[in-house]
């Protein structure tokens, strides 16, 4: 079954009307598998279909002629993010389809293995412009989505990895100074533009200064003016 009830149950689905769960229901949606490093859409491919990550880890990433990312974004879904968690995209790419841009800007593909729903475009559109919920849904989520972008952006500005991680943390502080580490730290690194063992070895001494201290998965900021100071 493509629409279950872990799928409709998401913030971007909530609150919708009945009918529109039904006409979401009857769309040529489909579901497909795809394995580590396997292409799922290329750049400058048509943009056909709307996608719902279901479990495993996508990034979509644009380079320069010499090889080098310049631009990537994560998608990913994990049970425990809380609703207001701003690094939570497990759906894509709205904003494309909102801009008419009509293709795909950058390469996506699966980091780890992947299971997405995707949503014909033409299908999808008119169920969300007739249900005004589903409508605050989507705005929600782009804005959501350009919060990311625009952290993220800021983020990589700074020089040195401590300066990226106290712009990081406190941009996306959720509660009591604690952040949801996005997926794992391979992906924070990443995100970051730096490599995991030199994320790792950050991380380490600032638990080791006790100006940090990282439990099931989340970072808890100890000492939130320190931070401030590097920034």
């Amino acid at each position: 079954m493509i629409w279950s009830n872990d799928i409709l149950n998401r913030p971007l689905f909530e609150n919708i009307s009945t009918e529109s769960i039904a006409k979401l229901l009857r769309t040529n949606s489909i579901m497909e598998d795809y394995e580590t490093n396997e292409i799922v859409f290329r750049k400058g491919e048509d943009l056909n279909y709307f996608c719902i990550v279901v479990k495993g880890l996508l990034k979509s990433s644009e380079f320069t002629t010499k090889g080098k990312e310049i631009s990537s974004s994560y998608f990913y879904y994990l049970k425990d993010m809380g609703r207001d968690y701003a690094f939570a995209i497990d759906a894509f790419p709205f904003y494309l389809i909102y801009l008419g841009h009509g293709k795909h800007t950058m390469d996506t593909y699966a980091v780890k293995k992947s299971t997405i729903i995707k949503v014909p475009v033409r299908e999808l559109m008119p169920i969300v412009e007739s249900d005004p919920v589903f409508m605050k849904n989507v705005l929600t989520f782009v804005s959501k989505f350009a919060y990311y972008s625009q952290v993220m952006l800021k983020t990589v500005e700074y020089r040195r990895i401590e300066e990226r991680l106290a712009y990081w943390m406190l941009e996306v502080n959720e509660s009591q100074n604690s952040i949801r580490i996005p997926y794992s730290q391979e992906v924070l690194a990443g995100m970051l533009h730096v490599n995991r063992s030199t994320l790792n070895q950050e991380l380490g001494r600032l638990r080791e200064e006790e100006l940090i201290t990282i439990s099931n998965k989340r970072i808890i900021i100890k000492d939130v003016e320190y931070f401030k100071n590097l920034i």
